[in-house]
C-alpha cells in the first residue's frame, strides 16, 4: 500500500495575499517588502510567488530569541 499522498493542500508557492494571511501582514506591507526583496520571492512569467519553505526559514531566521 502507497502511504504517500498528492493533497492539493501541499502547496510549495504562495500568492502574495496568501503570504499576507500567513503572517497577519497587510496587502501594501507584503507588497513593500516583496518589491525590497525582505521577503524571499520568484518570478513565474508576470506572477509573483513566494515559496513555502523559504517563507518558513524567511519567519525562523527573523524570531527574535528571548533570552533568560
Amino acid at each position: 500500500m502507497d502511504t504517500t499522498q498528492n493533497n492539493e493542500t501541499d502547496v510549495l508557492l504562495l500568492r502574495p495575499d496568501a503570504v499576507c494571511r500567513a503572517l497577519g501582514l497587510s496587502r501594501p506591507t507584503v507588497y513593500k517588502m516583496l518589491k525590497s526583496g525582505e521577503l524571499p520571492s520568484m518570478r513565474v512569467g508576470k506572477a509573483i510567488r513566494v515559496p513555502v519553505a523559504a517563507l518558513q526559514q524567511w519567519v525562523e531566521d527573523n524570531t527574535s530569541k528571548a533570552k533568560p
